[in-house]
């Protein structure tokens, strides 16, 4: 009887130090926005977004040496098409022919222009959710527009909630357009929403390989400051294409200033 209450109280207490813990946590996860917020409200007082640290500058570098070597190292376009005889174009739609993905050397299956539209669910916690629209109008195999829209809502302790919105606005240069393979840089507009409007600059990064029909795997980046925080937005996804119809699932990351967001992403699109 006595080792029936010992295990008991036991049981009761490792019960009472999950509860506690899951309850912290979800302090903080109510928090998130808060501190957002405050840093980006501070404004003067928080280390200059392009004041990097040595791990920062490092990585930075790298980037660059990495982009460097894609934009100058890799044959051009003109090269390709006497190799091949035929110019790169976009395709009707991604995979609309056997193999080639958004772009395609085969005269039959080319169009002048192309029109993405995609939207999809973002899962952090049961706190943290929202959802992200992007758009690319593709007026040539090597530029695009790109537009990105982020609405997240985070639910606080006294059941109010919070709102964050991310607004991306990018002129992307494809310099690696292939049938099997996309890279992009580009820059543009970031505008965020969290109590008050708030804008900067970005840099973007973006790759898709077109793996074997109809599955490609679509990586999209982000990074900019704004009011003197450094953030960095972008997410991974497994595509699948039926015909003009796009099923994508994935991971989201959110990092601004100190703060980071991240979860289980999916969704659906259509090439027009």
């Amino acid at each position: 009887m006595k080792s029936y209450s010992i295990h008991k109280t036991l049981l009761f207490n490792i019960l009472s130090v999950i509860l506690i813990t899951l309850s912290v946590q979800n302090k903080a996860l109510a928090q998130k926005f808060q501190k957002i917020e405050k840093e980006i409200q501070k404004g003067d007082d928080m280390p200059n977004a392009y004041q990097k640290t040595d791990k920062s500058t490092s990585t930075s570098s790298a980037i660059a040496e990495i982009v460097g070597t894609i934009l100058f190292s890799f044959p051009k376009e003109s090269d390709l098409a006497q190799l091949y005889g035929h110019p790169i174009k976009l395709s009707k739609y991604t995979y609309s022919g056997q193999s080639d993905g958004r772009y395609t050397r085969v005269p039959e299956q080319q169009k002048m222009l192309n029109w993405d539209l995609q939207a999809n669910y973002i899962i952090e916690s049961q706190s943290i959710q929202g959802i992200q629209a992007f758009t690319r109008f593709q007026f040539m195999p090597k530029l695009s527009i790109d537009v990105e829209y982020s609405g997240l809502r985070e639910k606080t302790d006294n059941e109010q909630a919070m709102y964050l919105d991310f607004l991306h606005i990018d002129l992307a240069y494809h310099r690696l357009a292939l049938t099997r393979f996309d890279f992009w840089v580009g820059t543009g507009f970031t505008s965020l929403w969290i109590g008050e409007n708030y804008t900067g600059w970005n840099f973007n990064l973006g790759v898709e390989i077109y793996i074997a029909k109809p599955v490609s795997i679509f990586s999209n980046w982000y990074f900019g400051g704004i009011e003197e925080v450094n953030f960095t937005e972008g997410s991974t996804d497994l595509k699948v294409y039926l015909n003009r119809l796009q099923l994508f699932a994935g991971y989201q990351f959110y990092e601004l200033g100190s703060v980071r967001i991240n979860g289980f992403r999916s969704g659906i699109g259509f090439s027009l």
